[in-house]
């Protein structure tokens, strides 16, 4: 866990603008309480909340108290001690440490997009034309977001840009399905600005740890750019997502050879026909040809496997007779007519 902490650095910005609302509305749960604010959870967005809240506990012990503190909170639990008490021991006396815990959040909810205005407007200022209702209040985060969202509507993309820039400038880490980093990778799409939606999603990506639609453009564009690192951290997250997906594999056998990694292209052919794919004759093929060109014995059966599925194979056959060694013989010539 403390590994996790030290190297992701959005865990401060992995606040939304609803759980910043929560917080200074005095809705955080107590340090103390925090077992239970998975069981009183009602919705969803609750138990997300509660997540949330673990993480940033953790973080603040971490940031407060130092790592080896936090090793000895995670000892004494696997000792029986309960949590509350491990807490105290190692820390301060539970009562104290739930009030240093929610001064630390409100700070780091106050501080949350700085320059912008998070007032949720009113009903009444809902109804009223986005540019008038701006002209009082020009920098609130939710009227910048309907206006570039009305803009994205007309599909007029070019002038949807300044409103999400302006949103980006002061909240540029926004976690989850966070709506304006989106907003601005779909305009810079329809305006065919490849290399700023690259750079939109790939801030999405290291955000948000489970947007496969995310990860599988950023394949797309990648492979296109043959980015083949690029394409492999991608389809390492979206493994992370679901590795039952059987055109991952042969993304990732296609990213191997690209790399000059046979080892890593195999295996994602092997681990292809776990999935009985539809065309086993060609997977067994592929994994065939990659290990016979690195002399493994292994290629001689997949490429039976190949002819076993598709009698009729001929780059099979081909490759069938390179890994038994044999030579086309030429055709004998026709024998000369006897004369009479």
């Amino acid at each position: 866990v403390y590994e996790e902490v030290q190297k992701d650095s959005s865990w401060g910005q992995s606040m939304t603008p609803a759980y910043r609302r929560r917080i200074l509305d005095g809705r955080l749960d107590p340090v103390s309480e925090l077992s239970a604010a998975f069981m009183k959870a009602e919705t969803g967005e609750d138990m997300q909340f509660a997540y949330y809240e673990s993480s940033l506990a953790v973080r603040y012990l971490v940031e407060t108290y130092g790592a080896k503190t936090l090793i000895s909170v995670l000892r004494d639990l696997g000792d029986g001690v309960s949590i509350n008490e491990a807490l105290s021991k190692n820390t301060v006396p539970i009562e104290q440490l739930d009030e240093q815990f929610a001064a630390y959040a409100k700070t780091l909810a106050a501080g949350l997009g700085e320059g912008l205005n998070w007032d949720v407007p009113e009903d009444s200022v809902r109804n009223v034309p986005i540019e008038t209702a701006l002209t009082t209040n020009p920098d609130n985060y939710y009227l910048l977001l309907r206006q570039a969202e009305e803009r994205i509507a007309e599909k007029q993309w070019e002038e949807a840009l300044d409103p999400l820039r302006k949103i980006l400038s002061c909240y540029p880490l926004q976690p989850g399905n966070g709506e304006a980093p989106r907003l601005l990778a779909q305009c810079y799409r329809e305006l065919e600005d490849v290399e700023n939606e690259r750079r939109i999603l790939r801030q999405i990506a290291e955000t948000d740890h489970e947007a496969p639609d995310i990860y599988r453009r950023l394949v797309r564009m990648d492979a296109e750019a043959k980015r083949w690192e690029r394409v492999h951290e991608n389809l390492m997250r979206l493994f992370a997502v679901n590795p039952f997906v059987p055109h991952l594999y042969r993304d990732w056998a296609r990213c191997g050879e690209a790399l000059g990694r046979d080892n890593q292209a195999i295996r994602a052919w092997e681990k292809l026909l776990h999935l009985n794919p539809p065309d086993a004759a060609s997977v067994h093929y592929q994994a065939a040809r990659l290990l016979h060109r690195n002399g493994k014995e292994r290629a001689h059966g997949h490429v039976l496997r190949a002819l076993e599925e598709a009698p009729r194979f001929r780059d099979a056959y081909r490759l069938l007779r390179d890994i038994k060694g044999l030579e086309k013989t030429p055709s004998s010539p026709a024998p000369a007519a006897k004369s009479e």
